[in-house]
């Protein structure tokens, strides 16, 4: 089952506009959120973005630690002992990938 929204009244009313939101999640468990957006859409939009970053803050401290020091010794491997360093090629260019997908999602985050 899909997550959707029951109701959607508006609490305040400015730049940014504050809605009060009733949805059922994916599990059919009814919760109530508070969402901030230009309009209703971004803040439906808003909710969606928080369960994402909600699961990600789930993941445990030491995973993330584990995860980077990896990703570094694969890094500092291919450099040190690599005829032709592929691996530091790839991980430097996903890295900077990642750096501007981030910079767009958050810099258009709220422009139409």
């Amino acid at each position: 089952m899909k997550a959707f929204a029951t109701e959607v009244s508006l609490v305040a009313d400015g730049d940014f506009k504050l809605y009060q939101v009733k949805w059922v999640d994916s599990h059919g468990k009814e919760r109530e959120t508070v969402a901030r957006g230009h309009n209703m859409q971004s803040a439906l939009s808003t909710v969606i973005r928080q369960k994402t970053a909600d699961k990600i803050k789930s993941v445990p401290l030491f995973a993330w630690i584990l995860i980077y020091f990896l990703v570094m010794s694969g890094f500092t491997y291919s450099i040190l002992y690599a005829t032709v360093p592929i691996v530091a090629l790839l991980l430097g260019f996903a890295g900077l990938l990642g750096t501007a997908y981030s910079f767009v999602q958050r810099y258009f985050r709220y422009t139409e």
